[in-house]
């Protein structure tokens, strides 16, 4: 039986509408497959930094800690350093020290240098009456100088001296030797024991020695 051609076009339109209806579904599913990958991508995307942001804090906290280990390592270096030298210059001084204690147990050395150190310091005082301190066991030592001191200092200086050894205060036994000049009333008084003496050389002469030693550096500090 033939079909009218209301039917035809009704079936027509029924495919049209189906067909419709498919295309948009399938649209539907593109753009929302579309979306998901686009949610994935974002997804990815910000993990992938995030991982990456914490490798690169990650590297430069481990770069920081062993900038900071060979910065301590050096330093660490650069004291033990620094102490080495300081011991050396200190064992050189020690050893100055022990050649002056030696050389006052040397009568005629140690006559020469006392007589040296009290007229630099009747020089120094510049008064008419002076007095001198030096160890116990030096006394007659001291006193017999002074007959020699006495006559030299009046004909270089053209003015006559008193000067009395104080027989009631001495300095250490231990101490390496030399004298103390003052003045009687107490309110001047300057040191010339081979202590004093080889610190005041030491700190003279100590950044000379560290050049010769070690060489030229202007951030080393002197010796106190």
């Amino acid at each position: 039986m033939a079909m009218g051609e209301a039917a035809v076009q009704k079936q027509i339109k029924h495919m049209v509408a189906f067909m419709d209806k498919e295309a948009c579904n399938r649209v539907e599913e593109v753009e929302e497959k579309e979306e998901i990958n686009i949610e994935k991508g974002r997804f990815f995307h910000s993990q992938q930094t995030k991982v990456t942001e914490y490798y690169e804090k990650k590297e430069k906290r481990i770069d920081q800690h062993r900038r900071d280990q060979i910065y301590n390592l050096m330093k660490e270096a650069q004291m033990n350093m620094m102490e080495l030298r300081e011991n050396l210059i200190r064992d050189m001084l020690a050893e100055a020290g022990k050649k002056l204690d030696q050389m006052a147990r040397e009568p005629p050395a140690y006559h020469t240098l006392l007589e040296g150190l009290i007229l630099q310091g009747l020089f120094r005082l510049k008064e008419q009456s002076v007095g001198v301190c030096c160890r116990k066991q030096d006394l007659d030592i001291v006193k017999a100088v002074l007959e020699k001191v006495i006559p030299i200092y009046t004909e270089q200086a053209k003015r006559t001296v008193k000067v009395f050894v104080d027989s009631n205060h001495f300095l250490p036994a231990d101490a390496s030797g030399g004298i103390e000049v003052f003045r009687p009333d107490g309110k001047l008084r300057l040191s010339n024991t081979l202590e004093s003496r080889l610190d005041l050389i030491a700190r003279q002469m100590l950044p000379n020695v560290r050049v010769m030693l070690f060489g030229a550096n202007s951030g080393r500090k002197t010796l106190h």
